[in-house]
């Protein structure tokens, strides 16, 4: 993508950064920059300065403007529109040294997102680990996707952030093939770095008497959803109860005397069945989160 800057000189000695074509504004509070600045991270705003500086001189100022004619299309595929950034690209850094640890920026970028909820004045959230969640929140609990954040893998570093910023109440919604793990005390989510989902469900079909034949048959199963789809068919869903109060369990010990208290409820689904189980009647939640 092509990014290039416009420099015009000036008789005093000022050098002024702006954001041209392609380049987004920030329009909310909890960014690195103000709303109505251009979103230039103030790292990448101080080199680009003081490399200018060198070449001009003490003496001598210019007005310097980045532009990114492709910024506004490809700002579409970030996290900016979530951000509250518009028309374009940010221009990022906080070293001026790029390390490559996508998920520590991945991670960063739902902090920020948070934040922002936290400076609209909000203490509630919506955690969903991706867009099924999002939108079973949306579609099938109908509550608006306002104040949903999703977590991606990341529930145990999401969770202490929620901490860290003193919101109050959390509602996680997720389909059971991520949030099984956390049944299991598993709060990093990705395969590579856990994968328990048949030992968690086995071991809670077990404690709810199920026969040691089916269980081996759910032990065999390759996917969650056939697994849900064998348990709903043999008539053992009651087990999802069980699973969504341990999920809720697991969270509230990670967080107990760790920081301030959180109230967390949890709704658990199948994309292939649906609504499954949750820490409350679905309708108690369904209206506290309208």
């Amino acid at each position: 993508m092509l990014i290039y800057s416009t420099v015009n000189l000036r008789d005093d000695n000022q050098i002024t950064l702006d954001g041209g074509i392609g380049i987004g504004r920030v329009t909310e509070e909890g960014l690195a920059n103000k709303p109505g600045l251009a979103a230039i991270n103030p790292t990448p705003t101080r080199m680009i300065k003081e490399s200018a500086r060198k070449i001009l001189g003490a003496d001598r100022g210019a007005d310097i403007v980045i532009s990114a004619p492709e910024g506004e299309r490809v700002a579409k595929l970030t996290y900016n529109p979530k951000l509250g950034i518009v028309g374009g690209i940010s221009i990022l850094g906080t070293s001026g040294v790029v390390t490559p640890m996508s998920e520590e920026s991945w991670k960063h970028s739902i902090s920020i997102e948070m934040n922002i909820h936290k400076q609209r004045g909000e203490d509630t959230l919506i955690l969903t680990p991706g867009e099924y969640g999002e939108d079973f929140v949306k579609d099938e609990m109908n509550i608006s996707p306002d104040k949903v954040v999703q977590m991606s893998n990341f529930v145990g570093y999401v969770l202490k952030e929620v901490q860290r910023l003193e919101f109050k109440k959390v509602l996680i919604v997720g389909d059971l093939g991520k949030l099984i793990k956390v049944a299991g005390g598993i709060f990093s989510t990705h395969s590579k770095d856990a994968d328990a989902r048949a030992e968690i469900m086995v071991a809670n079909l077990a404690l709810e008497g199920v026969p040691n034949e089916f269980l081996k048959e759910i032990y065999e199963c390759k996917t969650t959803i056939s697994m849900t789809n064998k348990i709903q068919e043999a008539g053992y869903d009651h087990v999802f109860q069980r699973i969504v109060d341990r999920i809720k369990y697991r969270i509230d010990k990670l967080l107990l005397h760790h920081g301030s208290e959180v109230d967390t409820e949890v709704v658990i689904f199948s994309r292939s069945i649906g609504y499954l189980g949750s820490t409350k009647p679905l309708p108690e939640i369904q209206e506290e989160w309208k």
